[in-house]
């Protein structure tokens, strides 16, 4: 218990949310997959419609849930890197068109790390130099958000497999430097 001249105050953090962006496709993928996607959405406290709309904002913890329940419900452990296969930079919304006029590589992903926080609350992508090479990641900063795994998985398929952001990035590169390296095939993705 709190002395008499001490207060305690709790303030209650805003909920992160995360902008629809790519993630319209997923009730698309879901039936592709054999479920109904409609009573995903409601277990994952979404509206049914809630995805129609990319530049609605919903719960960051809804999408990893939905993507939790969408894995278990069609038996697709790799949903994520399915969700993350169908993501252009157009889906991106103004990030992306940020990130497409870009000038250089180097401009295009410290625009993105710099401007990403516009489209999602609950995750955060970052640069790491070394040296002569460049690190881009991706990592969840909020608690307890269900279904990390697939968002992580989303995010890394969404990075190897965007035919836009590899074209953008090779067009944009310096001549003599690797950027074909960032995109070698996945070592594995069976859980």
């Amino acid at each position: 218990m709190a002395a008499p001249d001490q207060i305690t105050v709790s303030v209650a953090q805003p909920q992160p949310l995360q902008r629809i962006g790519a993630f319209a496709e997923v009730p698309q993928l879901i039936r592709e997959l054999g479920a109904d996607p409609e009573p995903l959405l409601v277990k994952a406290g979404l509206d049914p419609d809630a995805l129609h709309d990319p530049e609605r904002r919903v719960p960051y913890a809804a999408i990893g849930d939905l993507l939790r329940i969408a894995a278990h419900r069609t038996h697709c452990a790799h949903i994520g890197l399915l969700v993350g296969r169908m993501w252009h930079l157009s889906d991106l919304g103004l990030v992306g068109e940020l990130v497409a006029n870009s000038r250089t590589v180097a401009d295009a992903l410290d625009t993105l790390t710099v401007y990403q926080h516009l489209n999602s609350g609950g995750g955060l992508a970052f640069l790491l130099a070394r040296d002569s090479s460049v690190d881009l990641g991706y990592a969840v900063y909020v608690p307890g958000i269900p279904g990390t795994e697939y968002i992580y998985d989303a995010v890394l398929a969404a990075g190897m497999f965007s035919h836009d952001l590899r074209i953008h990035l090779v067009e944009r590169a310096v001549p003599g430097h690797a950027v074909g390296q960032l995109f070698g095939p996945p070592v594995s993705v069976l859980r």
